[in-house]
């Protein structure tokens, strides 16, 4: 074989790698040396790149689904742990401090007010929406037995007017 100028690079850069002291510098793995399969750089073609894509199969998504969840759950029981300023029963000596702390218990009383707000609201708009479900059936109800009533009226005049009874006819 030939000696071209590439080849004596990297014959060289192979000893330099390969000598006592490169590789003392080596802390994964001291006995590193290259090995003597190395490509050969001179050629001129183009290498194609080579990306590293893997295909996602139906088990490999439900797999990143669960690492995902387990992370999730791993973040929620670490934050259950974190004491809330609120929960502190003690004042802080810190002025700055305990004013973070008061600010937080009002906080936590305000958000609790806001939800027993909200939920007496609810009630009431169920409450009301029960009501007038109700009054609809009152007012068909209502409505069907005033029809009934005027037929029946109607149905009475035209018989007093067959007997020759008076009928007063008023227009409504």
């Amino acid at each position: 074989s030939r000696s071209s100028p590439d080849n004596d690079l990297v014959s060289s850069i192979k000893q330099e790698v390969c000598s006592p002291t490169y590789s003392s510098m080596i802390d994964e793995d001291p006995d590193y040396c290259p090995s003597e399969e190395e490509p050969d750089y001179t050629s001129t073609t183009a290498l194609p790149v080579i990306r590293n894509k893997k295909k996602l199969t139906p088990e490999s998504a439900l797999r990143k689904v669960k690492q995902n969840t387990s992370k999730r759950n791993t973040k929620s029981r670490k934050s259950n742990k974190k004491v809330k300023l609120y929960e502190v029963d003690h004042p802080f000596v810190n002025p700055v401090a305990e004013k973070c702390r008061l600010n937080a218990i009002n906080a936590k009383k305000n958000r609790e007010r806001k939800k027993a707000q909200l939920q007496e609201a609810e009630g009431e708009i169920s409450r009301l929406h029960q009501e007038n479900l109700e009054l609809r059936e009152e007012m068909e109800t209502t409505r069907s037995e005033l029809w009934e009533a005027l037929r029946e009226i109607k149905e009475l005049k035209s018989l007093m007017k067959l007997a020759g009874l008076p009928v007063e006819d008023r227009e409504e």
